[in-house]
Order: C-alpha cells, then structure tokens, then sequence
C-alpha cells in the first residue's frame, strides 16, 4: 500500500511539470515576447534602483577618501576598513547589476529571433540552457549589447562566426567604471578610444584623464610663482629717510609632488624701496619668469608670468610691519593628449609681515616672523578642438582662494669685516594652508556633435603643512652695495616637496 502511494505521488508530480512545460509550448510566439518584455522591464527596474545604491555607497566611499587626508593612526585604520567594506559592496551591486542586463540581452535575442523567424520551435524550459531553433538561421543577427560582459565569448548555436565591432564605450560602461562614465556615456567621444584589452586598462585611462592634465596642474604653479615673488619682494636690510634701496635677484624653485609631477620655475625680481621717513618706507617690485611643468606620457605645460607688486614698511625700535600687495599675469601653453591649448589666468595677492628683532649680543639675533597671506587666481576657460582617436575636453573658468600662515623665526650671526659685514641666516617655519587646498576644475567631454555631463578633474592637493628650513647668506659693504644669497627647503604632506634658489645684488644711493 505504501509502496503504491508514492508511485502515485511520483506519477502525480511527473504529470504535473509535464503539464506545465507543455502549456509553456502551448504559448503563442505574441504571448512568448510578452512575457520576455514584461520580465526585460522588471529587471531595467531593478537596475535602476541597483544604480542608485551603487552612487550612493560611491558618495559615501568619496567621503571615505576625504577622510583619510588628515586622519592618523588607529582612525585611519578604521575608516580604511569601513572603506574597504563599501567597496565590496559596491562591486557585489555591480556584479548583480551586470547579471540583470546580462538577462535583459538574452532575453532580448530571444524576442528579435522570434519576430524575425517563420518557424520557430518554442521556448524551453529556462532551466534548459538552449536557444529557439530558427529554420532560416541567415536572417537572424545579433547586436554586441553595452551591457555584454567583455571577457564573455560571443558563442551561440548554430550560427556562425560572428565578431561584430566593439569599441571602447562599450567596454568602459559594462566594467561598472560609474564614477566617470555616467557623465560621458551620453557622448561618442570614447568610441574612438582605442579599445582597452582588461579593466585595470581601462580605469588607468581614466584615471589619467581626471588626474594627469595640465589643467588643473596650472593652478598649483600659478600659486606656486605668486608665493615665490611674494618671498623675495621686500628688502631685507633697512633704508633710511629720503634714501633709495634698489635690488635684483634671480629666482628659482623645483617641486615635486605625489602625482609624480616635476614643475620648475625660473625668473627674476627687481624692487626699489625708498625711506619716506625714519621709520617708513614704501617699496616696489616688478619680476617675471619662465615655469615648466613635465607629466606622465606626453602632456606638458608651460607658462610665462609678469608680477607686479608694492608694500609699505613700519619699522618702530624692533618691530617691524610690512602690509603688500601685487598682481601676476600668466600666459599658458599646455599639450595634452595631441590638444594644444593657450590659456590665460590673472592672480593677485595681499600679505601682511610682523617680525621682532631680539638682540642676544652685539653679532647674535633671533627675529620670530608671522605672515598671513591671501591669493586669488582666476584661470580663463579652455576648450579643446574635436579630434578623432581621443578624448576631447572643455574646462570651465575656475577660481582659487586660499590663504597661508607663516610662522617661524630667523637666526642671525653677524660677522664683521673691513669691507663690510655678513649675516648669516638660518631660517626654520611652517606654513600652514588655509581654505580649499584641491586643485580641482569642472570639465566635459566633448563629442563630435554633444557634451557630455559636468565632472571634476583632480590633481594633487596643496599641502596642509608644510616644513620650512633655509640658509642665506647676505653681505653690505661699506661701498653701500649688498650681496646675496639663499637656498629654502619645503616638505609637505602628499610627497610634495621643493627647493628654492635666489641670488641678488642691491645698492643704496
């Protein structure tokens, strides 16, 4: 009895899925693509809501990231782990994200085969990995879909080699690279793109668009050639009433920072400062140099500066106040990716000096400084000319603002000479950055015939802190001539470094 209770129940199962598969064999070709675009619109849905969780764990990993700037020790431990985390997460979403357009194109394969054959067997169960047999298989054709899964082989039955044409577009949107790509996948400006051969390809291409231009690079060394004038512009040694000060010295500084980028800057200042009273002084400066900047690759830039400037100069017993001001001008030439640009940026600068003169001896000093300066640097838009076989771009005008607080001291050792004395001057500090210290600008991809969406180029950033130490050596002789010389050191966070020059010579009459 037993027995023939199971048969029974076996026997009831086994009709039951037969029937089910012969309803689905029952099912009209208009029902079959039906049912395969109402499942297509499901998934699409899905999709969407996947890509809405996958920007905002990307917003919530960028907060990650801007954390781990300044975090030290065990904080930054546990926000690398919880970045780490969101990552996964991420790249989970993407995965499933990328199985769900997987469906949609096969799904849609299906419909297409089914429109287009006269007789066409039914749909298998989908648990059966086989395609719709197509009596005229010369008709039926597929499209290479952007949601293909690139390191998938287009193998399907009985058709013949089929290799349709894959650009680069498509390959960069179906690795899950959303960050950029969502901007410019409105455009065609990647097709032309040679095609990457894996994915660590394709995110270093974009990752040398977004951080390897000349662009946004351009506003470090136009903050970079204010700062070097602002530091040589006022006369060290003091000039009497009714007397004249004049001095020109060479300049030049070479930096490096963490994005591997080399920039050097070489020019010259000459400033006259004449003693309004015994106490006061008002000074003028005119300079300019030549600034170079070499990148990964091919790009480059280069740029000439004109820099005009004037202060005045309180000297009450040991204390000394200087308030300036000035005005560079910058004329930019840049080469990037087979794109030759001309461009222009205008800054100005405010600054104001208190130092103290502490005499421990007659030839022994220690002066503790503080300047606070500001600088405003405007760069003019930049648009590149469509050209194939790359990636074409326009830069929208940007404005940097940001500060710098100085705080250090001068050790001086005076030694006297017939012809004169020296001093010898070993300065230490900090500079402490203040305000927006990302070098970033707002750019779009230019297509043949669109634009793509906003996005942000990013360079390195100016460091928070950076370490000051140099030695100057001065000379004023008894002719009233004044020789000098000096050499400064900067260290930063992000490996960004530089080393400065100056040689001057200066008469008083």
């Amino acid at each position: 009895m037993t027995i023939f209770s199971l048969s029974t129940q076996t026997f009831s199962q086994e009709y039951r899925e037969n029937n089910e598969v012969m309803e689905r064999s029952n099912l009209s070709a208009k029902e079959q693509i039906t049912n395969l675009e109402k499942e297509n619109a499901d998934l699409r849905e899905q999709a969407k809501d996947h890509m809405a969780l996958i920007k905002g764990k990307q917003n919530l990993n960028q907060s990650y990231r801007h954390r781990l700037t300044y975090e030290t020790g065990e904080e930054r431990e546990k926000t690398l782990k919880k970045q780490e985390a969101t990552s996964a997460e991420i790249w989970k979403l993407v995965a499933e994200r990328n199985a769900m357009f997987k469906t949609i194109n096969k799904n849609d394969e299906l419909i297409e085969a089914l429109k287009k054959a006269p007789v066409a067997k039914p749909i298998e169960d989908k648990k059966i990995e086989k395609e719709p047999v197509v009596e005229n298989r010369a008709e039926v054709s597929y499209e290479v879909s952007e949601y293909d899964n690139i390191d998938e082989n287009l193998e399907r039955d009985g058709v013949a080699d089929i290799n349709p044409p894959i650009n680069a577009k498509e390959i960069y949107i179906k690795n899950g690279v959303f960050d950029l790509l969502e901007s410019l996948a409105d455009t065609d400006s990647l097709e032309n793109l040679p095609v990457p051969k894996s994915l660590d390809e394709a995110l270093n291409t974009l990752k040398t668009l977004k951080n390897n231009t000349p662009y946004t690079h351009s506003l470090k060394t136009g903050i970079e050639s204010i700062q070097l004038f602002e530091n040589n512009i006022v006369l060290k040694d003091k000039t009497s009433e009714n007397q004249w000060n004049a001095k020109g010295g060479v300049l030049s500084s070479h930096s490096k920072d963490n994005a591997n980028i080399t920039s050097n800057i070489n020019g010259a200042i000459a400033t006259v400062e004449y003693g309004v009273s015994e106490n006061n002084s008002i000074g003028f400066a005119l300079g300019g140099n030549h600034q170079s900047s070499s990148f990964k690759g091919d790009n480059s830039l280069k740029g000439t500066s004109m820099y005009v400037g004037t202060y005045f100069e309180n000297d009450i017993k040991n204390i000394k106040t200087v308030t300036g001001m000035g005005y560079q001008l910058t004329d930019l030439k840049s080469e990037r990716d087979k794109n030759s640009q001309k461009y222009k940026q205008g800054t100005y600068n405010i600054f104001t000096e208190f130092s103290y003169m502490m005499d421990f001896s007659d030839t022994l000093h220690i002066e503790p400084i503080m300047r606070l300066s500001y600088y405003n640097l405007s760069q003019h838009k930049i648009k590149e000319n469509y050209k194939d076989k790359s990636v074409n771009m326009r830069v929208k005008k940007t404005t940097k603002k940001l500060g710098n607080l100085f705080i250090g001291t001068n050790l001086i050792k005076d030694t006297h000479f017939n012809s004169g004395k020296l001093s010898s001057i070993l300065t230490l500090g900090v500079n402490n950055t203040l305000g927006d210290r990302a070098l970033s600008a707002t750019g779009n991809i230019v297509g043949k015939d669109t634009m793509g969406s906003n996005f942000k180029l990013e360079n390195e950033k100016f460091s928070k802190i950076n370490g000051v130490t140099g030695l100057s050596l001065e000379f004023q002789g008894n002719n009233n001539t004044t020789y000098s010389t000096g050499v400064n050191f900067l260290f930063g966070d992000n490996s960004n470094r530089a080393l400065q020059f100056n040689v001057g010579v200066g008469y008083k009459f």
